[in-house]
């Protein structure tokens, strides 16, 4: 048997890809800082944001604390229209920290 490259089992298994452990982490990292911080930045509270994109408080607070592993591309869609974002600004690496001089 010939090893696979990470995610290549799972397609092998079930005939769709999947993405290597490593860069879905940090994807969801991601996802959780960047979804936090333009939440935060759109004024709204995480039940507001629930609310209006139509899934539980539960689910957002899940996401935000990078406790949410499968969030669905419509799902994501409907939450980044209501932080004014695009779903692909919330999967990029957050921008670093400031440092004072």
């Amino acid at each position: 048997m010939r090893n696979l490259e990470p995610g290549m089992a799972a397609a092998k298994r079930t005939g769709q890809p999947s993405l290597p452990p490593p860069l879905a982490a940090e994807l969801h990292a991601n996802l959780a800082v960047n979804l936090r911080v333009a939440r935060q930045e759109a004024g709204l509270s995480q039940l507001a944001l629930a609310d209006l994109a139509n899934v539980s408080r539960d689910y957002i607070i899940r996401i935000e604390m990078n406790k949410k592993a499968n969030v669905s591309i419509d799902i994501l869609a409907r939450i980044a229209v209501h932080v004014g974002r695009t779903p692909l600004d919330l999967l990029k690496p957050p921008p670093k920290p400031k440092r004072s001089p």
